[in-house]
């Protein structure tokens, strides 16, 4: 099925079939429909729980965060990768 696109996803989908991870365009137009949707549930499901953690914080169910501690974790985090 041949596609009209912009040209700038033109010039993507050219390079993408160059790299000859696909065998067809529609293969190509299919993972990335399968990606937006990917994307888009991961939408939903954040602003969810944003609108959850709003809630609480309007409902003053929330603790001040303690930048020291948070640091001291992500220091700690750090010196296990190396």
């Amino acid at each position: 099925m041949p596609h009209a696109y912009p040209p700038d996803l033109a010039q993507f989908v050219r390079r993408e079939m160059a790299k000859g991870d696909y065998e067809t365009e529609n293969d190509l137009v299919v993972d990335a429909l399968r990606v937006l949707r990917e994307l888009k549930t991961r939408h939903q499901h954040l602003r969810a729980e944003l609108q959850v953690a709003i809630a609480q914080a309007d409902r003053g169910e929330v603790v001040p965060l303690d930048t020291d501690a948070t640091k001291k974790e992500g220091r700690r985090r750090l010196s296990e990768q190396e």
